[in-house]
């Protein structure tokens, strides 16, 4: 059931047509009875942060929050003041439907960087979404849905936690995206719940704590050669029907070819490592778009061939080099 398992919770999604292929693309999160409660959050380190994350950000100040409202298709990001514009129109048109403050709605994106929002479906689809709530599986279910990108598969969590003195507290949550690339947190989005009573400051600190212990892997400085062998990791289902993040295996890098074709064009490698789904029997394009490419405990790829290139699956699959953009990144980080 995810974000809806705990008590006092409801969720919807649906497909409000930002997204080309008609997939659902809207998500909302809410207290049942529409009020603000404590909230906390924690954001990417990234200097270039989305209107989003920035709009979020100003609306946690006070540490409470009555709702998430979350596109899929469009990031918001590199938008500047039309973006944020567009992410606080967001949160009014959720606030209004659930009678609720603008400030107690955050707002998250994901999706295409530096193209502005498509405000006409989401003017359309939000008010809709308020309509479409529903507590349980239906609509835990159909939020966490309406949030995926180049996900494979749905990624949600139930976890109960036991307070002792017979009371227990119930947490869940959804989540897209894995293994990005840094800064912290990356382009992951993820919404948790919980029917404990905890007040902001807590949840801040706790929530810091849980994010602060995933300690990140360094980055290449160099990019490997073809002959070097390295770990392709992905997000699916194990043998067991368990999904969960996983080691795909091991690969041998080869030499990329020039071009490849693509459903909308060519694409040059000329910045990317490769290697032959042969190597696995299995390849990232059945697994998640973002997953590194792991070469002597350093993050020396991230998946870029996935759905819409010809090739792949059965020939070929790649990756970006991050040693190729090694530079911009620590711009980017202010290292």
């Amino acid at each position: 059931m995810s974000v809806t398992a705990p008590n006092g919770f409801v969720a919807g999604g649906l497909a409000g047509g930002i997204k080309p292929s008609g997939a659902s693309d809207l998500a909302l999160v809410a207290t049942a009875d529409h009020a603000a409660v404590s909230a906390a959050g924690v954001f990417t380190s990234n200097l270039v942060a989305a209107a989003p994350v920035q709009v979020s950000r100003e609306h946690l100040h006070d540490g409470r929050a009555a709702a998430v409202v979350l596109s899929s298709g469009n990031a918001n990001a590199a938008t500047g003041e039309g973006g944020r514009r567009d992410a606080r129109r967001m949160a009014e048109l959720a606030a209004e439907g659930l009678g609720c403050a603008p400030r107690d709605v955050l707002v998250c994106s994901t999706g295409l960087i530096g193209i502005p929002l498509p405000m006409d479906p989401i003017e359309a689809g939000i008010p809709k979404l308020v309509d479409a709530l529903a507590p349980g599986v239906e609509g835990g279910t159909a939020a966490a849905d309406a949030i995926l990108t180049t996900d494979t598969v749905r990624k949600v969590t139930v976890q109960s936690v036991d307070l002792g003195r017979g009371m227990s507290a119930t947490i869940g949550g959804m989540a897209k995206g894995a293994a990005m690339l840094s800064p912290a947190m990356a382009t992951m989005l993820a919404v948790l719940t919980t029917d404990a009573a905890i007040d902001s400051t807590a949840l801040r600190a706790m929530l810091t704590s849980a994010v602060t212990e995933v300690a990140p892997l360094p980055l290449v400085t160099r990019a490997p050669r073809a002959g070097t062998t390295g770990t392709i990791v992905g997000y699916g289902e194990d043998g067991h029907r368990r999904v969960g993040i996983k080691e795909m295996g091991t690969v041998r890098l080869r030499r990329c070819p020039r071009v490849i074709r693509a459903d909308n064009g060519k694409v040059r490698l000329r910045k990317s490592l490769c290697w032959r789904p042969s190597d696995l029997g299995n390849d990232t394009c059945s697994g998640d778009s973002g997953g590194p490419l792991i070469v002597n405990g350093t993050v020396a790829g991230v998946t870029s061939g996935g759905i819409g290139v010809t090739d792949c699956p059965g020939q070929l699959s790649f990756d970006t080099s991050v040693a190729r953009y090694r530079g911009w990144i620590a711009s980017v980080l202010g290292q």
